[in-house]
């Protein structure tokens, strides 16, 4: 997998219309196929259980 995280905090300060921004990460999983498909990593194949939690624990963080 090809790592681009030093891209991403310029990424984060560009995102100027956004009322709420936060990088989250996560690791591991499988890749088969095409890198964007369902069974790669941008699938999140393997470690979906995880990315699920990590993103309902954001959204529930949202302030009203």
């Amino acid at each position: 997998m090809i790592r681009r995280l030093h891209s991403l905090p310029g990424l984060l300060d560009r995102l100027t219309g956004a009322p709420r921004k936060e990088l989250i990460t996560a690791e591991g999983g499988t890749s088969r196929g095409d890198p964007c498909g369902a069974v790669a990593y941008h699938g999140f194949n393997g470690i979906e259980g995880e990315v699920v939690v990590k993103i309902t624990k954001w959204i529930g963080t949202t302030r009203r």
